[in-house]
């Protein structure tokens, strides 16, 4: 994140929009916990096969050597739509079930950069009363923690954040510290070095106190219709059908699958493409104006490759990944007018020290904004390694696209939604920035793919039942393992890993 990360915020959570954020609690108790293994990823100081070098001075221009104001320029009086005139093509990234803190929280105390994170002194009880503090966590697989609707609101306790330990010790008992545990640059090596090149938000919510599908409607029609759990909705217009009859192109590249083959009663296939079609495309420099990109859940038969951070997934697949997206459009001819968002779903029960504000919604219980997650805004003509406090949701992905490309607003919640138009640095504008290289990470295939995980029970249930029919080439089974070698193929060809036996 570097030193001017460290030295400047821009946004300031003064979007204008009236949501406030008020502080979690957090104690300062003294005591220990731990994880169990360290995975079987390394990564190096290289910038992969090279298409990611930018050949920069240390400002960030390549153009004319001066030096650019990225954290403190401001708007220079333009507006969002200004803005994001130079962005022919949004990609979306959204993965899975990972808090702010759990993330970025331990860059505050242990780097010293001025990001809204831990002091390392936070702590939360457990049943007994006993205080569980932050901790450095080493394993990579961690028990997956409880995360409906009343298990989040329960966590929250109204802006405590004190319920995390307390939810996670009465489904797991035996590993009730590690909703509290906090990851560092080195295992999140990708992530990192976005954040040091790019802006990193880090007030950036999830759309409602609740699980991943009520959180993922949101992001694809800035509703749920009511729904607060894990399962289909008939009744939805999306942001797809805006899209479509505005004459906007847009798909939804899968990994294993698409996400709203299940969740949508009427699942919208047209849209839908393979990820190996998103780096074809995105190397000829074809990809629609509109791109969201579902990772790997970990669903087809031989349940391999699971690449989404939902736990239990090993997370280093989930940084191969990011890097490999990443590295496709920064080896893209469309760079130059591109704009990537990785954002995640929801906290997944881990602990944040954000106590979440509101945002207006047409219903009253949907107000409640969830927890903080890891998100970033990522492209030439974005802020380069600036922290954004401008606070945003899920829904703040379909305001920037409907001021971009000028299409109706979905609903009174897109209008009154931030954009991430405060991303963008004005003296960019015109200026495009070469794309800034990430670390190349090296992986053992075999150890890797031995690795198995849970994930998206729902969706496989719904595949199990015959209900969510596979697409002919997943059905076999060794169909995850296939698609799993798929992507460390794609992600050797971009120099984003180097891979052993």
């Amino acid at each position: 994140m570097g030193a001017v990360l460290g030295a400047a915020a821009v946004g300031c959570g003064d979007d204008g929009s009236g949501d406030g954020v008020a502080e979690g609690s957090s104690g300062s108790s003294d005591g220990s916990g731990g994880g169990s293994t360290m995975g079987a990823a390394e990564s190096t100081s290289s910038a992969g096969s090279g298409e990611g070098s930018t050949g920069l001075d240390e400002s960030g221009s390549e153009s004319t050597g001066e030096p650019v104001e990225d954290c403190g320029s401001g708007t220079m009086g333009l507006s969002p739509e200004e803005l994001l005139a130079e962005i022919d093509t949004i990609v979306v990234v959204m993965m899975e079930n990972r808090s702010f803190d759990h993330y970025f929280g331990s860059a505050t105390f242990l780097e010293g950069l001025g990001v809204d994170g831990l002091t390392g002194r936070e702590t939360n009880p457990r049943l007994d009363g006993t205080a569980v503090p932050v901790f450095a966590m080493t394993n990579l697989q961690p028990a997956d923690p409880p995360h409906d609707w009343a298990s989040c609101h329960l966590q929250w306790n109204i802006g405590g954040n004190d319920g995390f330990v307390r939810e996670h010790e009465m489904e797991h008992p035996g590993s009730y510290d590690e909703v509290m545990g906090y990851y560092v640059r080195a295992q999140l090596p990708v992530l990192y070095a976005l954040a040091d090149n790019y802006t990193l938000c880090d007030q950036w919510y999830c759309s409602v106190m609740g699980p991943t599908w009520p959180n993922r409607f949101y992001l694809h029609a800035a509703s749920s219709n009511g729904q607060t759990g894990n399962s289909p909705e008939s009744g939805l217009t999306t942001f797809w059908d805006v899209l479509a009859d505005s004459g906007i192109t847009a798909s939804n590249y899968y990994s294993d699958l698409a996400w709203i083959w299940g969740a949508l009663v009427n699942p919208l296939t047209p849209f839908t493409h393979s990820l190996d079609e998103f780096f074809s495309e995105a190397q000829a420099g074809t990809l629609p104006q509109y791109v969201v990109l579902d990772p790997n859940f970990g669903i087809l038969p031989g349940g391999e490759g699971g690449n989404d951070d939902h736990p239990s997934h090993d997370i280093t697949f989930g940084q191969i990944f990011l890097g490999s997206v990443y590295q496709a459009l920064a080896s893209s001819p469309q760079w130059e007018r591109c704009l990537l968002i990785i954002t995640y779903d929801e906290h997944g029960g881990f602990f944040d020290h954000r106590s979440p504000g509101t945002r207006p919604d047409e219903r009253r219980e949907f107000q409640q904004l969830g927890f903080r997650v890891p998100s970033l805004v990522i492209g030439p003509h974005v802020r380069r390694g600036c922290v954004d406090s401008t606070v945003l949701d899920h829904v703040s992905v379909i305001s920037t696209a409907t001021r971009r490309f000028g299409v109706p607003a979905l609903n009174d919640r897109v209008t009154q939604t931030p954009d991430v138009s405060s991303a963008i640095n004005p003296e960019y504008l015109g200026n495009p920035q070469p794309p800034a290289p990430i670390p190349m990470m090296s992986v053992s295939v075999s150890e890797l793919l031995s690795k198995r995980g849970t994930g998206q029970e729902e969706l496989m249930a719904m595949v199990r039942s015959g209900e969510l029919p596979l697409p002919a080439d997943r059905r076999h089974d060794n169909a995850s393992h296939e698609v799993a070698l798929r992507l460390l193929d794609h992600a050797s060809r971009l120099g984003v890993v180097k891979l052993r036996p």
